[in-house]
């Protein structure tokens, strides 16, 4: 991880181990810039996530340092536009899930398009996956699997 990244984190309240982990576990870190990381930050601190609990998201998902906006809009889109999740919400949804900002939007809007083909209003599918927030994580054939059951 380039200096300026590291000395950037670690100022944020990241320690020298956690940075160590995040390093090992995300190799774009390796090539991500300063700037690419404080905008993943900012982007949480828009969620009125405070910075200890910033600062778990990352070290439990440290794939969210490196996130491209692409990706963050779509599931901000998602999220806010297609399920109405309130602010509150959504916070709880990335506190217990921290992939909820990296996982795939593709796969994530199948999951609730398939939902919806079975006739699942839009406010049961918001709260069945704000109560089942790992739902989000899975691909949408791996869904189909387990609703079946």
């Amino acid at each position: 991880m380039r200096e300026e990244v590291y000395d950037y984190l670690h100022n944020y309240g990241f320690s020298a181990i956690e940075l160590d982990k995040i390093e090992k576990e995300n190799e774009g870190m390796f090539f991500t810039n300063l700037s690419e990381v404080r905008k993943n930050i900012t982007f949480l601190e828009e969620k009125y996530l405070e910075t200890n609990e910033i600062i778990n998201i990352i070290n439990e998902n440290p794939f969210m340092l490196t996130e491209k906006n692409n990706r963050l809009e779509a599931l901000d889109n998602i999220y806010n536009g297609i399920l109405g999740i309130d602010y509150e919400s959504l916070i709880k949804l990335i506190k217990n899930n921290p992939e909820a900002y990296t996982v795939s939007p593709i796969e994530l809007q199948a999951i609730i398009d398939y939902m919806k083909g079975l006739g699942f209003p839009k406010e049961y599918i918001k709260q069945f996956i704000l109560t089942n927030h790992k739902v989000i994580s899975m691909s949408s054939e791996e869904f189909k699997k387990v609703l079946k059951r």
